[in-house]
């Protein structure tokens, strides 16, 4: 078994990416995103708009920070 070593040093303040997958729950949307590796991003929503601006504006293949 090989040990992971990560591409990124862990000091970053933005990685860019693009959005490979997301899933949207009642409470969290789980974003996938592909830059030097994939990240896998976990957000909790503080309120109804928050997950509705989520619905609305995120799309497979679009490049985030």
């Amino acid at each position: 078994m090989f040990p992971f070593k990560s591409k990124y040093q862990g000091t970053e303040e933005k990685i860019i990416g693009i959005v490979t997958k997301y899933q949207i729950g009642d409470e969290k949307i789980t974003i996938y995103v592909k830059g030097k590796e994939t990240i896998i991003a976990n957000y909790y929503f503080d309120d109804e708009k928050i997950k509705k601006w989520f619905l609305e504006n995120l799309e497979l293949g679009q490049e985030i920070l």
